[in-house]
């Protein structure tokens, strides 16, 4: 059953609401080592990461979390046509090249596309290519939106499939960081800044 919107919009208040109290939280705390502090949302809880078996523009099929390699990995949900998701690749493109060349091969992409019928393999390649030059192994992979929304959801990501006219709606963050361990640290929305996604992504290759 689809989640209502009503619930999905309380959700993206949920997600704001812990990026203001856990500070507040930890700056309350005594006697512990503070967490780190992330630009976007930091997790309330870590979950892990979502078991993914798709095709992918590396390889025949792509298996997460075993083809991460205990490399961090960036989980982003969206697809092409959103311009929103563009952006959000070029931002991080852009961050990608002001890590040192350690952190980058710490890290890795996961490009969930939401729309499989428009999204070929080959845009998915073309897109992408730019961070892959960087250093960052950067992979997208398609499937059914039914096996997506279920990779979404476990991770606390809300997806929708295009309308009739091909548009998306978008609520909350849509972009995940795991550390190698698998667990994840922060979320992202798709207006993250290149300086905020350069400061996590660093933090991100050493977790």
């Amino acid at each position: 059953m689809r989640t209502p919107p009503t619930r999905r919009r309380w959700r993206g208040l949920l997600w704001c609401g812990a990026a203001v109290i856990l500070p507040l939280l930890v700056a309350c705390s005594s006697g512990k080592a503070a967490p780190p502090r992330w630009s976007g949302v930091a997790y309330p809880q870590s979950v892990d990461e979502p078991s993914l078996r798709l095709a992918a523009t590396t390889k025949s099929r792509f298996e997460l979390p075993e083809d991460a390699d205990g490399r961090a990995v960036v989980l982003l949900f969206g697809t092409l046509r959103s311009p929103q998701a563009a952006t959000f690749l070029h931002a991080l493109g852009a961050a990608a090249n002001e890590l040192s060349s350690s952190q980058r091969e710490r890290l890795m992409l996961v490009f969930a596309t939401t729309d499989a019928a428009h999204d070929r393999m080959t845009d998915l390649v073309r897109a992408l290519k730019p961070i892959g030059d960087t250093g960052i192994d950067a992979v997208g992979v398609r499937g059914t939106f039914a096996l997506t929304e279920v990779a979404a959801r476990s991770v606390q990501v809300d997806v929708e499939p295009p309308d009739a006219a091909g548009r998306y709606q978008i609520f909350g963050p849509q972009a995940v960081g795991f550390g190698s361990s698998g667990q994840s640290k922060v979320a992202w929305n798709l207006t993250a800044s290149q300086d905020d996604l350069e400061h996590d992504l660093a933090q991100l290759a050493h977790r």
